[in-house]
Parts: C-alpha cells; structure tokens; sequence
C-alpha cells in the first residue's frame, strides 16, 4: 500500500491481521509449531502492507515462484 494510503484505504487489511493473529495464538497453544510459524508471517506481511512498508513485495513475487516465500520475506 502506499504512503500516501489513508486509514480508511488501510481499514480493510485489519479484520485479516486480527485473524492472523487469533490463529496465531491458538495453534500455538494447542502445539501446531508450523501453523503458527506460518500466521506469524502473515501478521508480519500484513503489518507491512497496513504500514505503507511493503518493499518486500518484488523480492517476494520472485520467491513464490521457487516455494521460498516465508524465508525471503524474513519469517
């Protein structure tokens, strides 16, 4: 998203951090390593884009295409 976006143009990245972060929560605690591992990413990810930081978006268009898109996006 661009720096220049508003709050509103953010608004509709916000239910999606919340379920990220309420799954997150929950396969941590029920023992789900690689699930959470995985929302933590998204939160990440989502944190960037709501944030107007979403530089990794090149490097990650080129990983995705070899599989490698959590660890080039630094998760």
């Amino acid at each position: 998203m661009p720096s220049s976006a508003t709050p509103a143009d953010r608004e509709p990245l916000n239910p999606i951090f919340r379920v990220a972060r309420s799954l997150k929560g929950m396969s941590a605690t029920m023992g789900f390593g690689n699930t959470a591992r995985l929302t933590h990413c998204m939160e990440e990810v989502l944190t960037d884009l709501r944030d107007g930081g979403a530089a990794w978006l090149t490097r990650a268009s080129d990983a995705s295409k070899g599989g490698r898109l959590p660890r080039t996006i630094g998760c």
